[in-house]
């Protein structure tokens, strides 16, 4: 059975570098803009960071390094009248990512057509190099141990702390 990533996370993947599209900020406003070597980037299947709904300001966002919790929304399709469609009921899922300066994290649907109209979907995070290199996956959260293991492995400064 072959893979492929659903049309929406071929589209953020192909975009991995964080040079391209630049995102929405998602921290607090300071006298100067981070460079972005400075920041993170966060692309993909995402409608919450850190409990605030971002669904409205796109896709993309920039972020401070640090780990950050990010949740999906609860199903992802397009349909089409003349084609059909594909509509995936993932559920929200949560990823307890620990976020590194010049990294871009893609949260991506990957289906799996089995036979006829039934597949499989699979929802998975990846961090990416600035070129676009794939370093780490990561599974959504299981428990609230592997949050503390993200806030140990990447703390954010107290003062954005929510």
């Amino acid at each position: 059975m072959s893979r492929w990533l659903a049309p929406l996370a071929a589209l953020a993947i192909g975009g991995c570098n964080a040079n391209q599209s630049r995102g929405y900020p998602l921290y607090p406003a300071t006298g100067s803009e981070p460079l972005p070597e400075e920041l993170s980037r966060l692309t993909g299947y995402v409608k919450y960071v850190d409990g605030e709904d971002v669904s409205r300001y796109g896709s993309t966002f920039r972020l401070l390094p640090g780990c950050h919790l990010v949740r999906t929304p609860r199903a992802w399709g397009h349909t089409e009248s003349t084609y059909g469609g594909v509509v995936v009921k993932t559920g929200e899922l949560a990823f307890a990512l620990p976020m590194r300066a010049g990294y871009t994290y893609v949260i991506a649907i990957e289906t799996e057509q089995t036979s006829g109209l039934v597949g499989k979907a699979e929802v998975r995070a990846y961090e990416r190099t600035a070129s676009g290199e794939a370093t780490r996956e990561f599974s959504p959260v299981r428990d609230g141990a592997e949050v503390a293991a993200c806030r140990a492995e990447a703390p954010r400064p107290s003062s954005l702390e929510r």
